[in-house]
């Protein structure tokens, strides 16, 4: 390839001269005590730069090898994010959208790793200079590369984990490591192999390492001239660190604050019961019409939309509104493959009927597929997202390598004919061949290494004997340490099952308790209603004997007043008779009268010396008169054979002041009323 002047300017204003006739100027070093001679590379005049707008823009065509690069700064921010960033990238893989540090917050955290140790580091330690100020860009770009050698989650990392979490399978930590390594070493060994056809060709371009060379420039270019020939009136420093702090402002909407803005769907909203409608327009969905604000979901998946040019956008568009948009829909709504028993975006395998595909049916005790067991179980089946993306993914390929052989087959055979003769023919190229080239036969040596290494660590670990007595050790280690565990475990489940007895017997103790509790109120219930019945029986008992008293009562009022008017009938019949013996005897009227002057009151003797008790009879004797008459006020002495001394009785006889006479003192015959 030759260089051809198509009118790009040198943007450093540095002059520059050619690797081959390469002249020394003089620039003052302000860390050191004399000036000296400071060679400076490039090419000899500014129309030699790189015939590509984009490398010429962001990548200088002059080098200062006098500029150190491996220094204590560069290797301790390089090792310090080597541990930072895979930690933190493969903790944060497993979420719905992964978190990364992406190359730009390693630029970002290399520089500012890299000018605090330029402010708190002494010179020199134990005469070895450990802080050659400032902070250049090469130590900033060799940080940066050690850091990005752990880019992203391993693919070996993931199917440890997938073996372990789907199938059970628990891969040793020494295979995995191996694993590990080896996978990395041969993609490695690959990389160097190839660097002379995608690395050193003027026209490979890598957008991406593009933009790494902008950030890295744009952090320690302090030169205002750019500024004064550009339209800008901001640096490009200043308007870094603004982007990065409206960055870090806004993402606090969609992270914290309102998640919602990470995937916005609006239709989905107006209807967020309708199946179709969140299939079509839904997160979990195809996304059709849904908005994203947030800028993790972007790059979460692909690579940052400022790292790729803008007909890689198109072209990755195109091909998603095709795949995704056009094609799915209509398989998933025609029901092709029986399609609409699974969810139209999963990446979960299921079975004939719509079910998740229980993978420990298939496979036996060493991992690998049981088919009488997978006959009877049946045939896994991929939702039709997944499928249709797997298929374009496979198509892509083919369809990658059939394309560069149509479009760039010539190209590719011109530049491996030029690099057998090893012509270095670009700018950057020519500046970089100062320094001395890695040997391609060390790639070649790790390339096989490797490959061994990962053919026994996967069929034959036999051959790794210290492995295998590792192994045995580590094995006999998990044993006592399940062992452990296992007593452990039966301990706490002694510990367990007599705090369970101990807690049923205080919840049959509290049962029993309550039972007491309620029997008491119920017996003390039984007594209350007992000693209101036997009340209610007394005063039924009381009301009884008052109305038989009442009804007796009545009943000798009744007999008094019946006696009273046979009293009256007898006393007309005695005076009558009377008047008829005075009428034949013709008895004295001084008799009669002296005989009524002295007994007013006809009495009956033999009263009681004491008064009757209660409840006693008065009974008259046999020979007593029946009847008795006295003149006197009209009163009558009423004589009742058998009246009971009762408290109506009592009563009644006080009623009538009636005296009791006694003068004989003997027993009772008779009551006087007045």
């Amino acid at each position: 390839m030759t260089n051809n002047n198509n009118g790009y300017k040198n943007l450093d204003d540095t002059p520059s001269q050619t690797i081959e006739s390469m002249n020394l100027r003089s620039i003052p070093d302000n860390n050191s005590e004399t000036h000296a001679n400071t060679p400076l590379l490039g090419p000899t005049n500014d129309n030699q730069q790189s015939p590509y707008e984009e490398v010429a823009i962001n990548v200088p065509n002059h080098d200062d090898p006098t500029v150190l690069c491996l220094t204590f700064r560069s290797v301790f921010a390089g090792i310090l994010l080597i541990f930072i960033k895979p930690f933190t990238d493969q903790l944060f893989y497993l979420r719905t959208l992964p978190l990364s540090l992406d190359i730009g917050i390693i630029i970002l955290l290399s520089f500012m790793i890299g000018k605090f140790l330029e402010k708190i580091l002494p010179e020199k330690v134990f005469n070895i200079t450990v802080n050659p100020k400032p902070f250049s860009v090469k130590e900033h770009t060799l940080a940066v590369i050690m850091a990005m050698s752990a880019d992203g989650t391993h693919y070996t990392v993931q199917a440890i984990a997938v073996q372990r979490v789907y199938y059970n399978y628990y891969l040793h930590h020494f295979n995995a490591i191996i694993f590990m390594i080896t996978f990395q070493l041969f993609a490695l060994s690959i990389a160097g192999i190839l660097k002379r056809y995608l690395v050193w060709p003027g026209a490979m371009i890598w957008p991406k390492t593009l933009m790494t060379c902008c950030v890295i420039r744009t952090l320690h270019n302090e030169d205002e001239t750019e500024l004064n020939q550009s339209r800008w009136t901001m640096s490009r420093f200043k308007f870094f660190w603004l982007m990065l702090l409206f960055q870090f402002l806004w993402y606090w909407f969609p992270g914290y604050i309102f998640p919602l803005l990470a995937s916005f769907s609006f239709v989905c909203m107006i209807a967020p019961n309708n199946l179709i409608f969140s299939q079509i327009t839904g997160a979990n969905g195809l996304s059709i019409g849904a908005l994203q604000f947030d800028w993790n979901a972007w790059v979460s998946f692909l690579d940052s939309p400022i790292f790729v040019p803008f007909w890689a956008h198109v072209n990755i568009f195109v091909g998603f509104v095709l795949a995704i948009w056009i094609v799915i829909p209509i398989f998933y709504y025609t029901n092709i493959w029986e399609s609409q028993k699974m969810p139209i975006m999963s990446n979960r395998i299921f079975d004939t009927n719509g079910y998740y595909y229980d993978t420990s049916k298939v496979l036996d005790n060493n991992s690998r597929l049981n088919e009488t067991a997978y006959n009877v179980y049946g045939e896994m089946r991929l939702p039709l997202g997944f499928a249709v993306v797997f298929g374009f993914t496979l198509a892509g390929f083919s369809a990658a390598i059939v394309h560069t052989i149509l479009y760039h087959g010539k190209s590719c055979v011109e530049q491996f004919r030029i690099s057998l003769s090893d012509q270095k023919n670009d700018v950057h190229a020519r500046l970089m061949s100062h320094y001395a080239e890695v040997p391609e036969f060390w790639y070649y040596i790790l390339f096989v290494v490797s490959l061994i290494l990962s053919t026994i660590n996967g069929y034959h670990t036999e051959l790794l004997s210290g492995h295998v007595l590792l192994t045995y050790y580590e094995n006999l280690q998990d044993k006592l340490t399940r062992l452990k565990d296992a007593r452990e475990a039966l301990n706490a489940l002694r510990m367990e099952h007599y705090e369970r007895k101990q807690q049923e017997i205080l919840e049959r103790e509290r049962q029993r308790q309550i039972q007491l509790a309620h029997k008491l109120d119920f017996m003390k219930q039984k007594k209350q209603e007992y000693l209101e019945y036997q009340r209610q029986v007394h005063l039924q008992q009381l009301a009884q004997q008052e109305f038989e008293m009442r009804t007796y009562s009545d009943q000798q009022r009744q007999l008094i007043l019946t006696q009273e008017q046979c009293l009256q009938n007898s006393h007309l019949s005695s005076m009558m008779s009377h008047d008829y013996n005075q009428m034949h005897y013709q008895q004295p009227f001084s008799t009669l009268h002296s005989q009524s002057t002295t007994n007013q009151y006809p009495m009956i003797t033999n009263y009681p010396t004491q008064p009757p008790h209660h409840g006693s009879m008065i009974t008259c004797p046999s020979n007593t008169p029946n009847l008795m008459n006295s003149n006197r006020d009209n009163n009558y002495i009423n004589l009742a054979r058998h009246i009971p001394l009762t408290h109506s009785t009592v009563s009644y006889i006080q009623q009538q002041s009636a005296p009791m006479i006694n003068e004989n003192k003997s027993d009772p015959q008779l009551i006087i009323f007045n």
